[in-house]
């Protein structure tokens, strides 16, 4: 398993999610002698229960549920060949992230062989990655009416990934447990939270 000479990897999401956000997740499987592949993909929350929904974005992939487990997994249909000159096969789906703010755990696990119809030349490669949720970011008090004047108070950053999407003209980053004004580019609610 994970030998040397190819490897798994996911795109479209890195160490945290925002609750309730959709994803495009690319799988690919990489080695100099592959020739086909195929692969399996679980997310899990608490309990070990599905978290999210996955959504196939192509007939070369499906989505199943196991009826005893009630686990739902993202898997290929069909062993994919690989076509291309980098030796890899790639996979595509969607996934919504599930509304609540608890981790979840992403497993992979992929296959790539050189298609003699033996477990001879086929190599195993493996993925896991833990998800943080998006914490709020910040909660904006201020009044309606004026909207002059707005106090932003920082609640929980969980990482730059959760960061990146604040706009800087809309918000001022205050320091932990700080108020900090600015001059409302917009009417701001009595109390809004905003998220990345």
């Amino acid at each position: 398993m994970n030998a040397p000479g190819g490897k798994v990897t996911i795109a479209g999401i890195g160490k945290t999610f925002r609750p309730g956000h959709q994803y495009e997740l690319t799988v690919t499987i990489e080695r100099d002698d592959i020739s086909t592949a195929g692969f399996q993909l679980a997310i899990r929350g608490e309990g070990h229960a599905s978290a999210g929904k996955l959504y196939s974005e192509s007939d070369d992939t499906r989505v199943i549920m196991d009826d005893e487990s009630g686990q739902t997994y993202w898997q290929h249909r069909r062993p994919s060949r690989a076509a291309n000159a980098d030796h890899s096969v790639t996979w595509s789906a969607l996934w919504k992230a599930p509304a609540h703010s608890g981790p979840v755990t992403l497993s992979l696990a992929a296959l790539a062989a050189n298609d003699d119809a033996s477990p001879l030349g086929d190599f195993v490669y493996t993925l896991s990655r833990s998800l943080q949720p998006c914490s709020k970011i910040f909660e904006v008090f201020g009044n309606t009416a004026a909207a002059d004047k707005v106090r932003v108070v920082e609640v929980d950053i969980t990482s730059r990934e959760c960061r990146k999407a604040i706009n800087p003209r809309t918000l001022i980053a205050a320091k932990s447990e700080t108020s900090v004004t600015r001059r409302a580019s917009k009417p701001a609610a009595r109390h809004d939270t905003y998220f990345p």
